[in-house]
């Protein structure tokens, strides 16, 4: 996923560059990391409210 989302927000700022592989991978590098940790701490809370959502009867 963020490997397309700095693609995506890449070519909106910057459009299609010389530079433009460089600096996209340069913005995924970046972004990798923040979305590897962001997914490990709200994993299991995101599991939780699924399963509640999923199993509330109406």
């Amino acid at each position: 996923m963020s490997f397309l989302m700095s693609f995506w927000i890449t070519w909106v700022n910057l459009g299609f560059t010389h530079s433009f592989i460089h600096d996209w991978l340069t913005a995924f590098l970046l972004a990798w990391p923040a979305a590897f940790v962001t997914t490990f701490l709200l994993m299991k809370p995101v599991e939780v409210l699924t399963s509640k959502i999923l199993t509330k009867e109406f």
